[in-house]
């Protein structure tokens, strides 16, 4: 691997990012009885956070094609100390509600703008990377709330926490600003080889599958614990239990699953991921049995990663961290609004139909890759198609296909 040292301030970067994420579901007691929030205040927090995403997405690509990588990646992580520092004025709606809405924002830049940087580390296995760098961000969510969990309602552990993330951060910003590696290389890839033109139906196919597995992901995330309970009658414990398998099946899938997306080919794993994903989700949500979620979790560990990062190989350089970030902002801009009528479908129909909707959702994510999957095969065969007949003659079309990756 290059970049040794790099690798592992990028990797200490995606553990920071996974303590910040979580601090917003760990400290909701202070917020609540600490500082004396409503329910209602908090749920405009959640969904500024969510535009937060968004708009740094939208944003971040059009900086990164014009700073280039390795100046805006020290760029974020200073803006992300920046609005750590925020949150310690939390006490204050607006300062807690502006803190959120950045340092979310701008952790998942910084997500989208590791997995572009990620073949820096290998470029045969930059798949194989960017699942590790996830699963390392995965322990740095998990572990903080383990362990912050016991203080959730803890000012001083809260106050302390935010001043560590942000001198920390700043920190690791240096080794990115002192290094030269990072930067853009401009060069042909049989994706855009000929015409700089970006491929805009697998970008839609891989929108789709992004946007409508999102959906999936979030839904069994966000409702589960309320699907035991209140559909299944089970107690809060057992559909939490439920829950952190599903999660411990994405963290330990992505370990697992991480060395074989090069070798396998993207797009297939993607695809055969998203198969065997759809089947558990229907296996657990058909007979009740939530902890099958552990399996469901572990097959589709490695799509959300290797998708974003399949993403900019359909784009020229020039604009691949802009066609990236906004195939972000629109598969998440779904989810939002798939969120949003969530719990209308849940008045109306029941919760057997909202998360049968869960299955369908993750299924039609399928039925995108597959649609990919099948139009490489035939881009494949016709690149190969002329290949052989330039062999034969000057008369033969030596144009070169598109990319033929999967």
């Amino acid at each position: 691997m290059k970049h040794k040292f790099l690798f592992i301030c990028t990797a200490s970067l995606m553990v920071l990012l996974g303590t910040s994420d979580a601090m917003r579901g760990i400290f909701t007691p202070l917020f609540r009885e600490g500082y004396g929030f409503s329910v209602e205040q908090l749920g405009v927090i959640v969904s500024l956070s969510y535009v937060g995403n968004l708009l740094c997405l939208l944003a971040g690509g059009i900086v990164l094609d014009a700073m280039g990588r390795r100046r805006a990646l020290v760029v974020f992580i200073l803006l992300l100390a920046a609005s750590e520092l925020l949150l310690l004025q939390g006490s204050r709606f607006s300062f807690l509600a502006v803190g959120f809405f950045l340092t979310l924002g701008l952790s998942t830049l910084l997500n989208a703008t590791v997995n572009l940087i990620s073949s820096e580390f290998s470029e045969k296995k930059k798949l194989a990377v960017v699942n590790s760098l996830f699963f390392i961000q995965g322990v740095g969510t998990s572990g903080s709330q383990l362990v912050f969990s016991h203080y959730a309602s803890s000012q001083a552990v809260f106050s302390g926490l935010v001043g560590v993330l942000a001198v920390t951060l700043a920190l690791l910003s240096l080794p990115f600003f002192l290094t030269r590696s990072f930067a853009p290389k401009v060069r042909e890839t049989t994706t855009t080889k000929g015409s700089g033109k970006t491929d805009m139906g697998a970008v839609a196919l891989l929108t789709g599958a992004l946007a409508f597995y999102l959906i999936a992901e979030h839904g069994v995330t966000n409702y589960l614990i309320l699907y035991g309970s209140e559909h299944l009658k089970q107690s809060a414990a057992t559909a939490g239990t439920a829950l952190a398998l599903f999660s411990a099946g994405i963290m330990v899938g992505r370990l697992i699953l991480a060395p074989m997306v090069d070798s396998v080919g993207p797009i297939r794993i993607i695809t055969l991921s998203l198969a065997l994903g759809s089947g558990a989700y229907i296996a657990a949500f058909a007979t009740n049995h939530l902890n099958i979620l552990f399996f469901a979790g572990l097959f589709v560990a490695v799509v959300y990663p290797s998708i974003v990062a399949v993403v900019s190989g359909y784009a020229p350089p020039a604009l691949r961290s802009r066609v990236t970030t906004g195939v972000i902002s629109i598969a998440s801009l779904a989810d939002v609004l798939f969120n949003l009528g969530f719990g209308r479908i849940v008045g109306s129909l029941g919760y057997g139909v909202a998360m049968a909707l869960l299955c369908v959702s993750l299924v039609i994510a399928l039925l995108c890759m597959g649609i990919l999957w099948m139009r490489t095969a035939k881009t494949r065969q016709a690149y190969h198609s002329r290949e052989k007949s330039a062999a034969v003659g000057p008369g033969a079309d030596g144009g070169a296909g598109k990319r033929t990756e999967d």
